[in-house]
């Protein structure tokens, strides 16, 4: 079993494209039956975007209620 995270920086385009050629990459096998020697294996995909880090070492997010 292997899980691994991390932080990409996409526009919108390479977003997109970088879905595709995974699901390009995935799609070959997703038709695959049980046979001798396979075993089921589960993928999962989450892309959600994350806050932006703080520009020039300032935190720009507001820490009080307005």
């Amino acid at each position: 079993m292997g899980y691994r995270q991390g932080t990409i920086w996409l526009t919108p385009d390479a977003r997109t494209a970088t879905i595709n050629a995974l699901r390009d990459v995935l799609e070959s096998s997703v038709g695959n039956d049980p046979a001798p020697g396979r075993r089921p294996h589960m993928r999962s995909a989450i892309f959600f975007p994350t806050e932006e880090p703080p520009q020039h070492g300032t935190d720009k997010r507001a820490d009080h209620d307005e």
